[in-house]
């Protein structure tokens, strides 16, 4: 994918009857990917492409310190080039941004790219007050609008899928994104009390605000230094070995033993396992860890 960056202070050369596909792309779900290749088809031979922020606006407002996210912009890119889009413009976001109105956000953001046609979808809302539509757009470009895209009475949409998140129901939230959710990280060192009982894991933060789901254990993947490793993946506050002051993200690689401190990881989650428990003893909490490994592949 071809990713150009749009800063503040200039613009890069107009593409020829460009064509973008505008959205927020949070966790890039079946929808969206319907959208990329309804927008694909409409674009023909024109370039085609997707719009970008490189911080999600909402983190600018006032209540936006708390937000959790499904996709940081890594995420998006990776997800929306496997979807059919192979350029992406990611524009820069300040405080300035929200005073801008839908046709200002148009003639600053859209109209010195060379863009010629937009594809979005039919809740697509833009610029302050989320007041511009579909509708306004068509006084400047080309409109392809997709209609939502329903999971039984309910439209598929990234706040729906957070919820899901939030309540362990990871199946369902990977048919609706068409791909196990995942967070990205960095292996952080911990107490290395999962090694004291046969268990090493790794321990992983981010800096990007990613929805953790709810706290239990899970069966997922985890990919880290070019290999990929069935794995027991734990979101708690470990309360067997001493209750932490908030929940953390750690996992037993099967199979695994090396040292990774300071290495780049992915964590997919595949299938809710069981809550969290505090046992009553490490022998206890060992035992129901290795039943936990006879459920994974």
């Amino acid at each position: 994918m071809e990713v150009i960056a749009l800063l503040q202070d200039g613009h890069p050369q107009k593409k020829q009857g460009l064509v973008l596909a505008l959205g927020d792309f949070d966790g890039v779900h079946l929808g969206h990917r319907k959208l990329i290749e309804e927008g694909k088809t409409f674009a023909g031979e024109r370039p085609f492409g997707v719009f970008l922020f490189e911080n999600d606006p909402s983190l600018y407002l006032p209540n936006g310190k708390g937000k959790r996210f499904l996709s940081a912009l890594e995420d998006k890119l990776f997800y929306l080039n496997r979807a059919g889009a192979n350029l992406a413009y990611v524009a820069e976001v300040s405080e300035s941004f929200f005073s801008l109105s839908p046709r200002e956000f148009i003639e600053q953001y859209l109209i010195p790219l060379g863009v010629e046609a937009v594809a979005v979808g039919e809740d697509y809302r833009f610029g302050k007050g989320a007041q511009g539509t579909p509708e306004l757009l068509k006084e400047y470009f080309d409109v392809h609008v997709t209609k939502l895209l329903f999971e039984g009475n309910e439209k598929i949409a990234s706040r729906s899928i957070k919820a899901l998140v939030e309540d362990g129901q990871i199946e369902t939230v990977n048919a609706l994104l068409g791909h196990p959710y995942r967070v990205q990280g960095q292996v952080k060192e911990g107490l290395h009390n999962g090694r004291k009982i046969g268990f090493p894991t790794i321990n992983v933060h981010s800096e990007f605000p990613y929805l953790l789901p709810k706290v239990g254990v899970y069966a997922g993947i985890v990919e880290i230094g070019g290999g990929t490793y069935h794995s027991i993946i734990n979101v708690g506050s470990n309360p067997t070995i001493g209750v932490l002051d908030h929940p953390i993200l750690e996992a037993h690689l099967k199979d695994f033993k090396e040292n990774v401190y300071g290495e780049e990881c992915r964590v997919s989650f595949l299938t809710y396992l069981r809550p969290e428990i505090k046992f009553a003893s490490l022998n206890e909490l060992k035992d129901q860890l290795q039943e936990d490994l006879k459920k994974l592949p």
